[in-house]
């Protein structure tokens, strides 16, 4: 029982994989909800054909999961002949071991989970936006207001309620993080990228 708990507590590998879960969602989460609402907000004013296009671009990834994405960004991360790093020799940038050294093993595994993290919120935010009501949009362009003040005192506030289900369910999903970092870097090196469902 109790043991148990003291036992896991002074286990300096779980200690380091819910440091790193934490982080994670610190990281991962309002990332997702930024680029999301701003995609969402630059799509709304399109016509039906182009959001439908968009919502699909967008969607694919999340429907392919983390598991594909992950082959594919294990050759975009490559240190021979990955494209990352061979952008950076076109800038005669010393290639980066991505997935393979400490500091960045973190940040690819961030990059790789955004990748298929912000489609499903992309089509919330735009069923949200679709439900506002026109007459309040034009209250406010009758009183004077601007585009962006429109998106910021209208638009984003009368968001609130799908922008709550989005970081609930977004943390959630970081949290379940595991096949990203099993595909990638085996939690490694050192657990610099190892979180709690993995470990």
């Amino acid at each position: 029982g109790f043991k148990q708990y003291v036992r896991i507590f002074n286990d300096p590998v779980f200690i380091k994989a819910l440091t790193n879960t934490v982080i994670y969602t610190l990281v991962i989460v309002p990332a997702t909800v930024i680029i999301s609402m701003i995609l969402a907000l630059l799509i709304d004013p399109l016509g039906l054909k182009s959001q439908a296009f968009f919502r699909g671009a967008f969607y694919i990834p999340g429907v392919a999961g983390g598991v594909v994405l992950s082959v594919v960004w294990l050759w975009i991360f490559n240190p021979t002949y990955g494209l990352f790093n061979y952008i950076l020799g076109l800038f005669h940038i010393e290639p980066i071991m991505w997935i393979a050294s400490a500091p960045f093993s973190f940040w690819a595994v961030c990059i790789v989970v955004l990748t298929f993290t912000v489609g499903q919120p992309i089509i919330l935010f735009l069923a949200g936006l679709a439900g506002i009501p026109q007459d309040i949009l034009d209250a406010a362009t009758v009183d004077g207001a601007s585009g962006l003040q429109k998106t910021f005192f209208v638009r984003i506030p009368l968001l609130r309620p799908v922008l709550l289900f989005v970081l609930a369910t977004q943390t959630i999903q970081v949290f379940q993080l595991w096949e990203v970092i099993y595909m990638l870097t085996n939690g490694g090196p050192y657990n610099s990228s190892n979180s709690l469902v993995y470990l």
